[in-house]
């Protein structure tokens, strides 16, 4: 928490210390724009902030801020002006780091697009199912059964057997060893969106152990 007046640190806990690497009382007096990596991005903030803070509302905003020894991080930044009254008693920051869960973000967010490259360019038909209905497919699983891009989404894999019999076997053979949180395979004779048949192996899997509702893959 740091308190700031005309643009200068003017007050800050020992929190506030160990997060930027002050001793104590070393930042007091010193310029707001020190905490952040250049002038550009305390002008963005000062653009963010400003209206808010002089009508006596608060702003909440996620930026780029910089520690004494230079090591710039992500952090999450609350700020209300002291007095709404009189804008010009200062303003009071809370600084949340988010340097950690930023990075965990990202690197979820790299894993997730890595996965979708993986699951667009597979060789395999790939179809993510929930009670036996098509949430989602890759372009392979499109190009098998012969429909375009989107087609197959929300589509029953009733339209996938030649035979109301073969659908029910399905459902009653392999969904319960699904739901136990086994992987199951079996070959089948399919139909196109043509109509021709063709002869597929699949192998299926439950997404979420133990949670049904999650839905599976084959």
């Amino acid at each position: 928490i740091l308190f700031t007046v005309n643009r200068r640190i003017t007050d800050c806990n020992a929190q506030f210390n160990q997060m930027f690497g002050f001793a104590q009382g070393a930042a007091i007096g010193e310029a707001a724009s020190n905490l952040f990596p250049s002038l550009e991005i305390y002008d963005e903030l000062g653009r963010a902030a400003g209206p808010l803070l002089s009508n006596g509302k608060s702003v909440e905003i996620e930026i780029q801020m910089r520690r004494q020894n230079g090591e710039d991080f992500r952090a999450q930044l609350v700020g209300y002006v002291v007095d709404p009254s009189e804008p010009s008693t200062g303003t009071i920051w809370i600084v949340a780091d988010r340097s950690v869960a930023y990075a965990q973000e990202l690197s979820l967010q790299m894993a997730l697009q890595e996965n979708q490259a993986i699951f667009n360019g597979a060789a395999l038909g790939i179809v993510v199912l929930r009670d036996r209905v098509v949430l989602r497919c890759n372009p392979q699983a499109e190009l098998m059964f012969g429909y375009g891009s989107g087609e197959m989404t929300g589509m029953s894999t009733r339209m996938w057997y030649c035979s109301s019999e073969d659908f029910d076997w399905v459902g009653t053979h392999m969904y319960p060893a699904l739901a136990s949180g086994d992987a199951v395979s079996h070959e089948s004779l399919l139909r196109r969106a043509d109509g021709q048949t063709f002869w597929a192996r699949m192998s299926g899997r439950q997404l979420g152990a133990g949670s049904p509702m999650s839905g599976a893959t084959l």
